[in-house]
């Protein structure tokens, strides 16, 4: 979050209450799931045991919303700025991620936790900002507004990396809808989508297609 605000892309003032991320060794990816709290983990069937298994640990935050810097985004991207309404200046969004756990290989990782918790302020269109999120990424307006209308926004935190880093696109992984984001450099890509309360991602110096492939062995 705080290098998206660097960027100057956060519509407001980011607090990190709980800095997530730290990773903790474990045994065994069942060792991994118990001190991760979750009921079991999958694991990439086509890649063989994992060289290395960590939990990585849970976070928390905080955005406070500026009005302005919010309805210049929208306006950027094309969408009515005044549909953000004047009492949302100062409102917050409450952050939560889980704990998760993260299976690395020689050139691929592939994270998993519970979907993040994400709490909005009283009458804001989630929907309106996650098209425009969405249009930020590099989708245009129609893709934008269709699947900002199927995401759950409460348990959904998309990083807005500017278009000059990465390329954005919707794709079919694990049998849902996800989205893959590729490096401009060449040097990899990323799969990131949620399936029955988990999210997920996939990354590593392998191309979609090739991350595609290895997230149909998922077991």
């Amino acid at each position: 979050m705080s290098k998206v605000a660097e960027q100057g892309l956060m519509p407001g003032e980011v607090q990190i209450f709980e800095d997530p991320g730290q990773l903790t060794p474990a045994d065994s990816l069942s060792n991994a799931a118990a001190l991760a709290g979750m009921a079991s983990v999958r694991t990439i069937g086509d890649l063989g045991e994992p060289t290395a298994v960590y939990v990585s640990a849970p976070g928390s935050g905080r955005l406070t919303i500026d009005l302005a810097g919010s309805r210049e985004i929208l306006e950027a991207v094309g969408v009515d700025p005044l549909l953000l309404p004047d009492d949302m200046d100062g409102a917050q969004v409450d952050v939560a991620v889980f704990a998760g756990v993260d299976q690395q290989w020689a050139d691929v990782h592939f994270l998993q936790s519970e979907s993040p918790l994400v709490e909005y302020p009283d009458g804001l269109d989630t929907a309106v900002l996650g098209q425009a999120l969405l249009q930020l990424l590099g989708l245009d307006e129609a893709e934008a507004a269709r699947l900002s209308q199927e995401i759950d926004w409460t348990s959904t935190l998309l990083l807005p990396i500017p278009q000059d880093i990465a390329s954005y696109h919707e794709v079919t992984v694990d049998g849902v809808s996800g989205m893959a984001v590729s490096d401009l450099d060449g040097r990899g890509a990323t799969l990131i989508w949620q399936k029955d309360g988990i999210i997920y991602s996939l990354f590593g110096d392998r191309s979609t297609e090739e991350l595609l492939a290895l997230a149909d062995s998922l077991k």
